[in-house]
């Protein structure tokens, strides 16, 4: 059967691809005469030619057949869907635990923002504590209010919010508002110069609880109320005034600062300079070795001991009387808070057994043993 191949696409109006793919037209065509055909029956009636001579023309004007290579594609909106299951993490055991744990953090909820603490349940004992420390503002003589100053960065505040636990049982929690300075916009050399603040180590805290274990020595313990507004300032930094505390009658004036805040990137160094300068004009020593321990003798028997790590301090000594007379002179340059015997020191609990001549860190060590289970 003899076939003609055309090089050239024949178009078809219903077919979409017909610019991205090539079709090959193949026309099939009925022998009319071939030489190597052998006619069996060569005596037909004219009826059953005629019949063939139109079958021929018939087929001669077939249309093509356009080949379609795409056809047997599916499309990916036909695949079948994955089956969804539920994350086991929503179970009603975890939607449960998280409500408990939820309750729980609200109960001891510590605010962001100014809004929340004053709109929240303790809202009483948040202004109470934001009362507190715009007391010993105001008592420092931390700011005075000026008009704002043409083309001068004025640093922003904010309030912290913080419930500190005590140890001892039925002890009510302490509620703590501070001010705080957004130092983070300060600019490095005319903002602020040096920054570095040194603090005590542990090597010298281990030596010093040593020393009063082994001599029976009397160990106390002390805390400066806002210790970082005891600070002097040597740069010229403007402050807005605290959101809930703004002047009546001077709205838009801004704060000088004379005395160091919490927040500002000196804040640290200027307290530990000014607590370095009391202490020596009282006839106080700098260890070598530390620069936050402090005595008073090199003579174990008469000296007296003060361990400074910020604003806490703990003091050591064999009398008691020298311990007292150095808490009247601290009490006479800065606000302290007398906490007596010490029970605690950067998170360590302090157990004294005298008789036994020991001393326990139980809860340090009990804290450390959770951190490896």
């Amino acid at each position: 059967m003899p076939c003609k191949i055309l090089d050239q696409p024949i178009e078809s109006k219903t077919d979409p691809l017909k610019d991205d793919a090539n079709t090959i037209q193949v026309e099939v065509s009925s022998p009319l005469h071939s030489p190597d055909t052998v006619e069996e029956n060569p005596i037909e009636d004219d009826g059953a030619a005629h019949s063939d001579d139109i079958h021929q023309v018939e087929e001669s004007h077939k249309q093509p057949e356009v080949l379609n290579p795409l056809a047997d594609y599916e499309l990916v909106r036909d695949r079948a869907k994955r089956i969804s299951k539920p994350n086991s993490k929503f179970s009603y055991a975890d939607v449960v635990s998280f409500a408990l744990c939820t309750g729980q953090e609200i109960e001891n909820y510590e605010p962001r923002t100014f809004s929340e603490a004053v709109n929240c349940i303790d809202k009483l004992k948040w202004q109470q504590a934001m009362l507190e420390e715009m007391n010993s503002i105001e008592k420092n003589q931390t700011w005075t209010l000026v008009r704002k100053p043409e083309k001068q960065k004025v640093v922003a505040c904010k309030w912290l919010y913080k419930i500190n636990d005590s140890l001892e049982q039925n002890v009510s929690p302490r509620y703590k508002a501070r001010l705080v300075a957004k130092g983070f916009t300060q600019r490095e050399g005319i903002d602020y110069n040096e920054i570095f603040s040194p603090v005590v180590k542990y090597k010298t805290i281990r030596i010093i609880l040593a020393l009063v274990s082994y001599f029976d020595m009397e160990l106390e313990k002390l805390d400066v109320k806002t210790a970082f507004l005891h600070g002097d300032l040597d740069e010229t930094i403007y402050m807005s005034q605290p959101k809930g505390f703004e002047s009546k009658s001077k709205p838009s004036h801004v704060c000088l600062l004379k005395k160091s805040l919490y927040g500002l990137k000196q804040a640290p160094r200027q307290w530990n300079k000014k607590f370095d300068s009391f202490m020596t004009s009282i006839g106080f020593h700098k260890s070598n070795f530390d620069a936050c321990l402090y005595f008073s003798s090199e003579n174990i028997d008469n000296s007296v001991y003060l361990l400074l790590y910020v604003d806490d301090m703990l003091i050591a000594s064999k009398e008691m009387s020298r311990i007292i007379d150095l808490k009247e002179k601290l009490k006479s340059e800065f606000e302290m808070k007398d906490l007596g015997n010490a029970k605690m020191i950067l998170g360590m609990e302090i157990v004294r057994i005298r008789k036994e001549n020991s001393l326990c860190r139980k809860q340090f060590v009990f804290k450390t043993d959770q951190l490896f289970e």
